[in-house]
Parts: structure tokens; sequence; C-alpha cells
């Protein structure tokens, strides 16, 4: 059964997710240099397009997703948090998760197959529909993206 993950709707609602969902996240996120009061919030806004890039992104999905031995549960957990943020009622979060984590994958075939067969059924959508936008030869993607088609 699914965790029950807090709404997403800021900064640092993100940035909560991100450790509940990838604790692997602590140690870049120690990184950031952000000050928190006596409560545990920050003390300025947290911009979700730099948290997702440098402390989830750049060190931990990419680099997980070009693994030649992937770590499945890790990568479950990935996808987990990617939906979380694509669910937001946010747009900014919304659009966040979706330029930081599903844009990328369109910089290679690799990447593309092996996010798809991890992806929740929103992430799998949106990245369909982006390689679409794209104009990307879906024809080539057939088999890859057959992983999704029951979504």
């Amino acid at each position: 059964m699914p965790r029950e993950i807090t709404e997403i709707v800021d900064g640092e609602t993100l940035l909560t997710a991100m450790l509940e969902i990838v604790p692997e996240c602590a140690g870049p996120v120690s990184e950031l240099s952000l000050e928190f009061d006596n409560d545990g919030r920050t003390e300025r806004f947290v911009d979700p397009y730099a948290v997702l890039r440098d402390a989830f992104v750049s060190p931990l999905y990419l680099p997980a997703l070009r693994a030649a031995q992937p770590d499945p549960e890790l990568l479950a957990r990935c996808f987990e948090l990617v939906e979380a943020g694509l669910q937001s009622p946010v747009l900014l979060v919304h659009q966040a998760m979706y330029f930081e984590t599903l844009e990328p994958l369109m910089d290679g075939f690799d990447l593309l197959q092996a996010a798809i067969p991890r992806m929740s059924p929103t992430a799998y959508h949106q990245t369909v529909r982006m390689l679409k936008g794209v104009n990307a030869d879906l024809d080539q993607l057939a088999d890859v993206l057959r992983h999704g088609e029951d979504r």
C-alpha cells in the first residue's frame, strides 16, 4: 500500500516529501544552504526547480536511470516522488516536477527505456504527450512504450 504523502504545495513541502520518499536526498539537501527557523521551516522562499535539480535529479534520479544495474527499489521511490509532484494542485510545483524530471528523458533512448516501465500513469501519459509534441519517432520507441500502455 502506498504511503500517505503530504500534498506538495511549495518548495518546503517538496523538501519534506523528498526526504520521506527518497531519504538518499538528505545529503544533497544538506548542501543547499537552507536556513531553518525553530519550527523547522525555511527562512526564505524555496525554489522547487532548484531543489529538484540540485538535490534530486542531478545527484540521484538521472544517475539511477543511467546505472548499468538500476536499483529497482530506489527507482520506484523516485517515481513515487515524481507522481506526488505531478499531482500537486500548485502549478509551480507541477511544472517544476514536469520540466526537471520528465523533460530530461528526451535526451536519450536509454533514459526513456529505463524510466517508462517504472512510471506512474500520470508520468507515462505526460511523457507520451511530450514525445508527440517533439515529433519523436514513436515507432522506434514502440517496444519501450508498450511497457506503459496498460496504465
